[in-house]
């Protein structure tokens, strides 16, 4: 584990070539205030449907990438990328004779596990939560970052082209 150490910047922000290292740790856009996501069963997202393959499709729109600097050099966000995760896992789960997708190999296996254990641990939430089914939906709610400003600000990227 590091320890960092936040340093001053300048005021009207770095300017940043996006050449080599040089690019900012954070997509810089504005999230707005935060949301609550209940916690419940959905009908969506399921794991061997063709609805349930097109929601997790969607949930990484343009291959999760956006596109910065001058010469829109491409990068993807951490969001994204635990989200292509999660769909390889799903993948790998699904019966290959019955769904037609192929299982990704090992290695791909290997490194999501991997980067969703560093994720959850580097996020480190400490919500408390009830090891039951909770009687109401807010108890068992989340205080979350507003992800459609996410996906708002990737269309932008995209010059709205991209679904």
């Amino acid at each position: 584990m590091y320890h960092l150490r936040h340093g001053s910047q300048p005021a009207n922000g770095p300017e940043y070539t996006y050449m080599g290292d040089d690019y900012p740790r954070v997509w810089d856009i504005d999230l707005g205030d935060p949301v609550v996501m209940p916690f419940e069963p959905s009908r969506h997202y399921s794991l061997d449907t063709y609805d349930g393959f097109a929601d997790w499709e969607a949930m990484v729109p343009g291959g999760g990438l956006i596109y910065l600097g001058k010469k829109r050099r491409p990068f993807s966000i951490s969001m994204f990328h635990q989200l292509r995760c999660l769909g390889v896992f799903r993948n790998s789960i699904l019966n290959h004779s019955i769904s037609g997708i192929e299982r990704p190999p090992y290695q791909l296996l290997h490194h999501c596990a991997n980067y969703l254990r560093q994720m959850i641990l580097c996020r480190a939430d400490i919500t408390l939560e009830q090891t039951f089914s909770a009687p109401t939906k807010i108890k068992n709610a989340q205080i979350c970052k507003n992800w459609e400003r996410v996906y708002e600000e990737q269309k932008l990227n995209h010059g709205g082209k991209i679904g």
